[in-house]
């Protein structure tokens, strides 16, 4: 599957670049700004997609930290973290952190 996922991706980035530059017409600049805007969006994708996981885990009633264990005062701050980073954003596959502590899990 890694192989197919890499060939498959491969594919799509030579397409993205090869768009880019096209659009671009020479311009370095306008390249660059039009490569960081497609990556900044798919990024977002990301954390749309965590969003309401994030709120469901909370939801379900977990109030603390799954690293520290220290209760959370609120949702706003709270991290999602993916237990297993090859795997998508699901309850199953997340778990909520205070930022420091899921900075030294990442």
């Amino acid at each position: 599957m890694k192989n197919e996922i890499k060939k498959i991706g491969d594919a799509i980035l030579a397409h993205v670049r090869s768009a880019i530059r096209e659009a671009a017409k020479g311009d370095a600049d306008f390249e660059f700004k039009l490569n960081r805007w497609v990556f900044t969006r798919l990024q977002g994708d990301g954390r749309k997609q965590s969003k309401p996981i994030k709120q469901k885990l909370w939801d379900s009633g977990i109030r603390q930290c799954q690293a520290c264990r220290k209760n959370f005062l609120n949702i706003k701050g709270v991290e999602i973290h993916r237990k297993d980073s090859s795997l998508c954003y699901s309850v199953e596959n997340c778990e909520l952190m205070h930022r420091q502590c899921h900075q030294k899990k990442t």
